[in-house]
């Protein structure tokens, strides 16, 4: 199934860009991934990179073969071993699509997120791994709260804190799938479900889609917003 995409990444109000994106493509598979360093930590961006490039590593030396769950674990170990080496407390989350001609992979640890639609609805998106979606689980605030919640930054989950992370991981078949998203947490506090779901509906290529959601995001940024980073996926022709 042929998909096209956008991408963009950009710096917000802070003075360093803690996320990073890759794309990559060989032959009929695909590879998307998003990550965001953690701010309040040294070097997040830093683990951002190492997290990106560690896996587009796996998926360039195996496409067809490519395993998410592994290549995230090796990132992990990656970034712990870069902070014995420097001293360094660098973290990140990270969030990726594999696409090949059957389906979509999505796997992710943190809070950026993934997205799929089937006609212009949402029908698959990530539980973030955070104090505040905790909160939602208990019964203490709605999913619409979670973007107020005070303790919405601190996550549960993040590559650089346990050798053995878990990775959630999720899979569809591509003929389920016409649009996908992935982001940092900067973008999607900004941009809400029901924005991207009317922005998709008056979209005939990932980069409308993306230029849309932006458009929305920096209606309501303040000045001192975070780093904010996206990809969108599309069927081609659609």
């Amino acid at each position: 199934m042929p998909y096209i995409h956008d991408s963009y990444t950009d710096l917000g109000g802070r003075k360093n860009n803690e996320d990073a994106f890759i794309t990559s493509q060989k032959d009929k598979a695909f590879l998307y991934v998003v990550a965001d360093g953690l701010g309040g930590h040294d070097s997040g961006e830093l683990a951002s990179k190492i997290a990106v490039n560690e896996i587009k590593h796996f998926f360039d030396a195996a496409p067809y073969s490519f395993d998410p769950v592994s290549a995230i674990k090796s990132a992990n170990a990656k970034i712990i071993q870069e902070q014995i080496n420097t001293g360094l407390k660098m973290k990140t989350t990270i969030v990726l699509a594999y696409v090949t001609s059957d389906q979509i992979v999505f796997a992710h640890v943190g809070d950026s997120r993934a997205y799929a639609f089937k006609e212009n609805s949402i029908i698959y998106q990530s539980v973030d791994h955070s104090v505040s979606q905790m909160a939602v689980s208990l019964g203490e605030i709605t999913t619409d709260q979670i973007r107020n919640h005070e303790d919405r930054n601190i996550l549960t989950r993040a590559l650089g804190v346990d050798e053995n992370v878990k990775v959630d991981i999720f899979s569809l078949p591509c003929g389920q799938v016409d649009a996908a998203l992935l982001c940092t947490d900067g973008f999607w506090e900004y941009v809400y479900e029901e924005d991207m779901q009317k922005t998709l509906s008056v979209s005939n290529n990932p980069d409308v889609w993306l230029n849309k959601m932006r458009e929305i995001l920096d209606k309501n940024v303040p000045l001192n917003n975070d780093n904010n980073t996206a990809i969108t996926i599309m069927k081609r022709g659609q």
